[in-house]
């Protein structure tokens, strides 16, 4: 139940937001807070608010993210980049199974190697890929298309 209503008055906030955003003056002479940035922000803490209460129940683990995470916590305990199919056996086609790519899984072995092998630390190692991949989006579509339009694509695609 408190995700739920946590869910639903972030909503709130963030659509009270928005609203106001478009009765707000977007010149760039104006005085006022830079609110593309202030969007920015806010996608960025509605995405980590709204991961965190279920953050290893929802989505439930698939596949190939599990593949990913065994990948990972193989490297960082034997330091080999496999699935393990026996003890002290592996598969010996791990870039046939994995669906993300090393840049993904051996800083997440670093992390599993700080935080210890649990969900958590892996599903808040995606939590900051989604905040990076948010940045990205907020500065590539401001280089083409302006800082209020990016502002506004984070909010969507938040």
């Amino acid at each position: 139940m408190p995700v739920k209503f946590g869910s639903a008055v972030l909503f709130v906030i963030l659509k009270a937001y928005v609203v106001g955003l478009f009765q707000m003056n977007f010149s760039k002479n104006s005085e006022m807070v830079r609110w593309p940035i202030v969007m920015l922000g806010v996608a960025i803490l509605f995405c980590v608010l709204s991961s965190l209460p279920g953050l290893t129940t929802t989505p439930k683990l698939w596949i190939d993210e599990g593949i990913s995470i065994e990948i990972a916590r193989n490297f960082s305990t034997d330091r080999v980049l496999d699935v393990k199919i026996a003890p002290d056996e592996y598969s010996g086609i791990p870039y046939l199974l994995q669906a993300t790519g090393y840049t993904v899984t051996v800083p997440l072995s670093f992390a599993f190697s700080l935080f210890g092998h649990t969900p958590e630390v892996a599903r808040g190692y995606m939590v900051l890929w989604l905040v990076a991949a948010l940045v990205a989006i907020f500065f590539f579509v401001r280089k083409y298309f302006g800082e209020t339009n990016a502002g506004l694509a984070v909010l969507l695609v938040a």
